[in-house]
């Protein structure tokens, strides 16, 4: 009997934000959504820094952080992107107290397998 190991699904962080902001009519109504539902302002700056920490890791790593956990779950309610795409370092399915929602189709044909 022949066992396989499961492949692991990589998705960088800010590749699942891009895709978030993608299903607005701009990154200026992502924001504008982002901060309604946070019920605090949201610039695009943050936004910016997002993304770019997604993809490089703050210490340049390449183990990107992205959506701040202060955001992340904010950022699923408006667009159905997971939290754990979003920032994947924090054990959401603890935080949340249930398994992790269906990643969106157009986001997994994004992913890495490993």
């Amino acid at each position: 009997m022949m066992t396989t190991k499961a492949a692991t699904i990589v998705i960088d962080p800010a590749v699942a934000l891009q895709f978030a902001i993608g299903r607005f009519e701009s990154q200026a109504a992502f924001v504008r959504a982002l901060a309604a539902s946070a019920g605090k302002e949201v610039k695009s700056a943050h936004v910016a820094n997002w993304l770019r920490r997604g993809h490089r890791g703050e210490r340049g790593d390449g183990c990107g952080r992205g959506v701040s956990e202060e955001f992340a779950p904010h950022v699923e309610a408006i667009s159905g992107v997971p939290c754990e795409c979003l920032r994947p370092n924090v054990n959401w399915s603890q935080v949340r107290g249930r398994p992790q929602p269906a990643i969106p189709e157009g986001l997994l044909a994004l992913a890495v397998s490993s």
